[in-house]
């Protein structure tokens, strides 16, 4: 199932930052290339996570119907991080040799 969303996902061109027409979709994209930088996972599996990246980064930035929703998802997950609703911290402890970016054991 992961390779063939990753597959369909490549349908998607990989996001240039100076093609990027929304200044929030450039936030995403910063995030892309931080997640780039701490990632060791190899394979499928990272390149499940840039096929979301990709997908995410080029629907927001051309479509205004998904980026109204993605922003609602944002400040909804937002929101409940902030009164602790959603406690990423102890959620989403990441395997010390997998990841080398904030957070990490």
């Amino acid at each position: 199932m992961m390779f063939a969303i990753v597959q369909l996902g490549k349908l998607w061109p990989e996001p240039k930052w100076d093609a990027l027409t929304q200044p929030s979709s450039q936030v995403l994209w910063e995030a892309m290339e931080q997640y780039i930088k701490f990632e060791r996972v190899v394979g499928i599996r990272k390149d499940m996570m840039m096929t979301a990246f990709r997908v995410i980064i080029a629907v927001y930035d051309h479509d205004p119907a998904y980026r109204h929703r993605l922003r609602w998802l944002i400040k909804f997950l937002t929101r409940a991080t902030a009164t602790a609703r959603w406690n990423i911290d102890e959620e989403a402890i990441p395997t010390p040799h997998l990841w080398d970016g904030p957070d990490k054991n």
